[in-house]
Parts: C-alpha cells; structure tokens; sequence
C-alpha cells in the first residue's frame, strides 16, 4: 500500500481581532492549504500543556494574547 505523503512548506499564524481567535493557515508542498482556527480557550490549553512540558519552572514570556488570569 502506498501512502502519499505531503511536507509542510509554509506555517502562517495571524490574529484576527473580531473573531479574537488566531487562524493558523498550513501550506504544504503539494500546493494544498490547511487553515485552523485557534480560539482564546484552546490556545491557553495549548499553552498550558507546553509550560507543563518545559521542565516545570516559571514562564519567562508569556503572550499578549492570553489572559493570566
């Protein structure tokens, strides 16, 4: 069985201000796109799970879009 295998050749992330979500657009070598929108709750989750993963110290920058709170 063959599988086809396409590789990513561009990532573009952008903010989009009246949705307040971030639109993460994937282009692959094979000319297709995949886009992805990121709400506010999942990129908090996102991020939560990546300071988890950073040997548990104190985030050192945190983006302007994420509420500490």
């Amino acid at each position: 069985m063959t599988q086809l295998v396409s590789s990513i050749e561009q990532l573009n992330l952008g903010y989009n201000r009246h949705e307040d979500r971030l639109l993460m657009r994937i282009g692959m070598r094979d000319q297709s796109e995949m886009s992805l929108w990121i709400s506010r709750r999942i990129c908090k989750v996102i991020w939560s799970q990546l300071q988890t993963i950073k040997d548990g110290s104190t985030p050192i920058y945190q983006p302007s879009f994420i509420d500490p709170s």
